[in-house]
């Protein structure tokens, strides 16, 4: 499938042409922001992560879960065979972390990721002046809400032995510190930035509660998008937005490929300059 659709946009982008790529290059100082607010985005990933685990379970510093993000964001993009949750669980797994503590913590991350993408999402939806926003963004709001609700009342359940179906529902229970709230919401508005700064430094015209509203939902369809890292669906999304938000259609396809290509570059960037610093380290301390 992934093969099919990469084929697909392979032949799409070579008939379109070079304009694509000009208004990239012409644009270069877009993809370097762009690039370094993916490349934070990956630290903040690491440490939300890190925040939610279990508590009483072994954690690995920062810097060695932000190496393991960053590879893992550059073999999603270039062998998305291993792509993704899996690439990172078994190097978690390799680092000495119990499979049930990566799969507990993962849960957790993905659950408060999607929490706050409908309950910002859902906020920032209200001053979207676009038709039925208005009627999304209440459901937003519902949902999230109601995934607060059932993680802070999971806890209570009285859950029979025989009832394996219900016991997924611990996973989510409190506590969730506090201290890891603060990360979901650097991680949305991070994503928001990087849309922000993308679309309008193109030529379009997008508000920063634009920004944030298709930042959640850029987390919401990556829960249900069976092709790895999105690739094909997302694109049409970016693509569509900006040509709604005035771009023309190589602008808008070269928008995409700056986010895409901003985003392989970053963490390819970050996985080499955190290996340096360990190589020099080691070198002192011998």
């Amino acid at each position: 499938m992934y093969v099919a659709v990469f084929t697909g946009l392979f032949i799409y982008l070579y008939l379109l042409g070079y304009k694509p790529w000009y208004y990239l290059f012409d644009n270069f100082n877009i993809f370097i922001v762009v690039s370094t607010m993916s490349g934070i985005a990956i630290f903040v990933q690491a440490a939300s992560f890190r925040e939610v685990q279990p508590l009483g379970t072994k954690k690995l510093s920062w810097i060695k879960l932000t190496k393991i993000w960053s590879f893992s964001g550059v073999v999603s993009v270039i062998a998305p065979v291993f792509a993704g949750l899996a690439t990172r669980t078994t190097l978690l797994v390799n680092e000495g972390m119990s499979l049930s503590v990566c799969v507990a913590a993962s849960a957790r991350q993905i659950w408060m990721g999607v929490e706050y993408a409908l309950l910002l999402g859902g906020v920032a939806g209200f001053f979207v002046g676009l038709p039925r926003v208005q009627f999304f963004a209440t459901l937003f709001i519902v949902g999230g809400g109601g995934m607060v609700s059932l993680r802070l009342y999971s806890a209570r359940l009285q859950l029979k032995p025989h009832v394996k179906t219900l016991r997924w529902i611990e996973t989510f229970s409190v506590p969730v510190l506090a201290r890891a709230h603060p990360w979901f919401i650097v991680q949305l508005g991070a994503m928001a930035v990087i849309y922000y700064v993308a679309f309008n430094g193109l030529g379009a015209t997008m508000a920063l509660h634009e920004a944030i509203l298709l930042a959640s939902i850029t987390i919401l369809a990556s829960l249900i998008v069976l092709i790895p890292n999105g690739l094909g669906i997302m694109d049409v999304i970016w693509v569509a937005v900006a040509r709604e938000s005035g771009l023309g259609l190589e602008q808008s396809v070269s928008l995409a490929i700056i986010i895409r290509l901003a985003y392989l570059v970053s963490a390819l960037v970050v996985w080499v300059v955190i290996l340096a610093v360990k190589k020099i380290m080691y070198r002192n301390s011998e």
